[in-house]
Formats: C-alpha cells, structure tokens, sequence
C-alpha cells in the first residue's frame, strides 16, 4: 500500500468531473491511501455568487468521502494566489497539518501537483516522488500571474506528468525542461459508471454537450447549428452562464438540463446521437485533453468537434473536425453518413480507460 497525495485545482462533488478525481479514484480501489485535496475555500470566498463555492463552503475544513476517495477542502483566510507570501504562511502551516495527520505522519510515496498555487505546500512534505501533473496552459486560462507558481512547481519535481502533446511543448519551452522528464498521459475514460446506467430514448435527432460554458466555449458556432437544424434537439449540461440563458430563450430546439451528477449525465450522453466539442479561438483550447472526447465515445456518439492540435493528432474515427462555420455544415453531414456502430466507437473509446493510464503514470513515475 502507498500513500498517495493529490493537490488538484478541481474538488470532488461539483459539478465537475476531472482527471484528478479519475485517477485518485483508480488507485484507492487497488488498495493505496489517497487522499484528494483541491483548491482552498477562502475568507475572500464568502462573497462569491458562485454556486460551486456555495458547495464548497459547506466541505470546506473537514474531511470527506467521494467515490470512495478521501477528501479535503482547506479552510483558508487568504485565498490560493497569495500562497506565495509570508501572510499565507499560517494557512500553508495548517494545510501541510491536515495532510501529515492523514497519513499519520509518515512519508508521501508519491505527491501529485495539479495546481501550481500548491507548491509552498508540497514544499513542506516529505515525499519520495513529487510529480508535477498540469492539465492546461494556465497562463493562457489565468495570466501571467501562474508563471512563477508553475515554475516553482516544477522546480520541485523529478516527473512531469502533461494531459496533452501542445502541453508538454509548451512546458519544455517555457520553463526549459528536459524532455526526458516529461511524458504525455492523456485524460482517459471510467467504463464502469456507463456499463451501469442505462439510456432513455429521444424523439428527435439529438446532439449533446456536457461541460463549462466559460470564454473557451464557442457560443456562435451553437447558435449557428442550432438555427441550420431545426427539426433537432440540441442538449446542454453544465453550469448556467448568461449567454446560454439568452439562446435557451431565443430557440424551441435547445434544451438546457443545468448541472447533473455525473451519472445523470452518462444517462443522458447514452440517450444522444452526437456529441460536441465546441471550442473558440481562445488559445488555452489549443492544448486541452478533454475527457469528454471518450465519455462521448462511450456512449457509442459520434463527435462533432472543433480541429485543434491534439485532436487533430488523435486522429479518431469516429470524431469528425470542423475548421470554422464555413465547413462545420459539410462535416456534419459527411459525420451523419459515415458508418461506424456504436459498439466499434466504444471499442475504440476503451482504449483510454483510466486503469491503463494508472499503469502508464505509476511506470513513469517509479522508473528512474
């Protein structure tokens, strides 16, 4: 049994679903203590409208049980962006506190570091192997106010751990990392939670997107869609924003579902008949990984999606990508003709499941 810390930017019960959570998940069942801390609640947090925050107060400080995991949000005066300065040293103190009583105070085989904002704490455990696991290019997410956290993050680790090919180029370059170092492990899929949900049927042709609706989102390439396929139903799952308040109003065929527990949405993506990854021109798009691409697979869809460098790379079967509105139409209708069954989509989906990608990650990280 190893003792395994994750120090992720994304906790466990909102209305996400990360890799982090996958992979804590994956190596509690093989019988490891892990525990899954994510981004701290702050004193600054109780003014938050955010419902996810809203969430997050009422876990905040204590210790909990999701999917059979063990986690905890720190309770914070200072908020993770000021991790940096002596004035969050007593919050750093009592973090690293929660962490060592977890395990008993003994020592951390391996420490996974998804959020940099982390590495004042990471910096203060004993651990064997400290491994440095980003899932976007932050700066292009946050500003430039990421660097020195990213940097000081990877200073103190021996592995790193990047979600996607244009992620690992951008590490190497930035921070001058040494390629030896640094291996490429995409986000994978968890086939048991779709072998356990079953599907409702739709009346109409439906498409599907489950996820953020933030400024990496493409709201008028929808729009575009929708309008140019009346006679479907176009599904949404994910937290509210104004924009997609204002097209749900403005047309009969979008259904918006709000946030569901992932086995809500499972259920759903079973039910669709194509799932869409549609994405800006935002330059943090450029290198995601996104999970989605194999939970749509899963379920035997079809996807619609935006090309981009990693998934043009993927080069998938059963995704079909688009360049702008001007060719979105014509791939849609080749993606509609083109035969493949469902049975073979998620044939192919299995591939990525998440207890390979434990294999590969713990092989990497334990192989000097």
């Amino acid at each position: 049994m190893k003792n395994i810390l994750f120090l992720s930017h994304t906790f466990m019960g909102g209305a996400f679903v990360v890799g982090s959570h996958h992979l804590s998940k994956e190596l509690s069942k093989r019988g490891n203590k892990v525990l899954h801390v994510s981004a701290p609640y702050s004193y600054f947090h109780i003014l938050s409208k955010n419902t996810e925050n809203k969430v997050r107060r009422k876990m905040k400080g204590q210790f909990y049980k999701e999917n059979g995991v063990e986690n905890f949000i720190p309770s914070t005066l200072f908020p993770k962006e000021i991790f940096h300065n002596k004035l969050a040293n007593f919050d750093i103190e009592n973090i690293v506190k929660n962490i060592s009583n977890f395990f008993n105070n003994e020592s951390i085989d391996i420490a996974f570091i998804d959020s940099p904002y982390f590495y004042p704490v990471l910096k203060k455990l004993d651990c064997l192997y400290k491994v440095y696991r980003p899932t976007d290019v932050y700066s292009h997410m946050e500003g430039n106010k990421v660097v020195k956290f990213e940097y000081e993050a990877i200073s103190l680790c021996e592995k790193i751990v990047a979600t996607s090919i244009p992620l690992k180029e951008h590490i190497i370059s930035t921070y001058s990392v040494d390629s030896k170092n640094i291996k490429v492990i995409s986000n994978g899929v968890d086939e048991t939670y779709f072998s356990q949900v079953e599907s409702v049927q739709n009346t109409k042709e439906t498409f599907i997107y489950a996820g953020a609706f933030d400024n990496r989102f493409d709201f008028d390439t929808l729009e575009f869609l929708v309008k140019n396929n009346k006679n479907s139903l176009f599904q949404l799952i994910g937290p509210e924003s104004d924009q997609l308040i204002i097209l749900t109003k403005k047309y009969k065929n979008i259904s918006y579902l709000g946030k569901k527990k992932y086995k809500e949405v499972i259920k759903h993506l079973k039910s669709a008949d194509y799932g869409l990854l549609l994405t800006n021109d935002n330059p943090a798009n450029k290198g995601r990984s996104p999970m989605k691409l194999y939970e749509y697979g899963l379920a035997g869809l079809k996807v619609l999606a935006r090309k981009t460098p990693e998934l043009h790379a993927r080069n998938e079967e059963f995704v079909f990508l688009y360049d702008d509105n001007s060719d979105i139409l014509s791939r849609l209708e080749i993606c509609k003709n083109y035969t493949i069954t469902p049975e073979e989509i998620k044939k192919q989906s299995l591939k990525e499941s998440w207890t390979g990608k434990v294999n590969d990650l713990l092989s990497f990280v334990e192989n000097n």
